[in-house]
C-alpha cells in the first residue's frame, strides 16, 4: 500500500506546477496571443456606432467604428459588406443605403492588422426599410 502522505505530496506538487505553467502562458480569448510580438500597437474594433439604425434605400446612415487605441495612430479602415469593401483613412464611413431591403450586415477591422486572422475585426447591422 502506497503512503498517503507522499501521494499527497506527489498530487499538490502536480497542482502547483500546473498551476504556475497555466499561469505562464498568454491568452486572449482565442486560446493563444494574435496580438503582434513587435512593438508596434495593436488595435481591434471594440464597438461601432450606426446612426441611424434604420434607414430607407437613398438614405445615408454614418457608421463610426470605435477602436480599443489611439484612433489617430490608426492608418487604414477595411469595410467589409459594403461594395469593393472600401479601405478608409477615417474610423467614420457614411453609407448611402441601395434598394435591398431587411437587415444588412457589415464588419470594420484595422487593416495593419489583417494578418492576425482578422481578431480585431466588429461585426454590425443597419435596416433598410421603406
Amino acid at each position: 500500500m502506497r503512503n498517503p502522505m507522499k501521494l499527497i505530496t506527489q498530487l499538490t506538487a502536480l497542482i502547483l506546477f500546473l498551476a504556475l505553467f497555466i499561469a505562464s502562458c498568454e491568452f486572449d480569448g482565442l486560446g493563444f496571443d494574435s496580438k503582434p510580438d513587435n512593438d508596434e500597437p495593436f488595435y481591434s474594433i471594440k464597438d461601432v456606432v450606426v446612426s441611424p439604425d434604420t434607414v430607407a434605400p437613398g438614405d445615408t446612415a454614418t457608421f463610426t467604428a470605435i477602436p480599443d487605441g489611439d484612433v489617430e495612430l490608426i492608418e487604414k479602415y477595411r469595410w467589409t459588406g459594403i461594395s469593393g469593401n472600401p479601405r478608409t483613412d477615417s474610423n467614420i464611413y457614411h453609407w448611402v443605403a441601395d434598394t435591398v431591403l431587411g437587415t444588412r450586415k457589415f464588419m470594420v477591422s484595422v487593416v495593419e492588422h489583417e494578418k492576425y486572422g482578422g481578431s480585431n475585426a466588429m461585426g454590425f447591422q443597419i435596416v433598410v426599410e421603406e
